[in-house]
């Protein structure tokens, strides 16, 4: 009787199948996790979201496909709707954010430092 070397959690690893979460396939063939969810379901893989677990043979048809129909890239472009405009800047302090919102939500501008004096 062979045994399974490393047991996590009452059961033994080496019966279950590996899987692999969409969104890193989806970086793995340089596409977006819209587009592989949608290629997942047109193969008729069960997914609902980016964060989805698929069989590691899925995860092969849907490689397959990708390059079957040239949808494989070199490099995995940004999500539509995920503009860096729109997320809060991260080097602000959380003091310097409450007193920014504050302010306007009194309807008075944010303090600002004067112009340079010209010389």
């Amino acid at each position: 009787m062979v045994r399974a070397l490393r047991k996590t959690k009452g059961w033994s690893e080496t019966t279950l199948a590996a899987k692999i979460r969409v969104h890193e396939l989806a970086k793995e063939l340089g596409m977006t996790n819209k587009e592989t969810l949608d290629l997942s379901k047109d193969l008729g893989i069960g997914v609902k979201t980016h964060s989805s677990g698929i069989e590691e043979a899925q995860a092969d048809r849907v490689r397959r496909r990708a390059q079957r129909d040239g949808l494989v890239r070199a490099e995995q472009p940004e999500e539509p709707g995920k503009g860096g405009a729109s997320a809060p800047a991260r080097s602000e302090s959380p003091a310097a954010t409450a007193t920014s919102s504050s302010a306007s939500a009194q309807g008075k501008a944010a303090p600002t430092s004067p112009p340079p004096a010209d010389g």
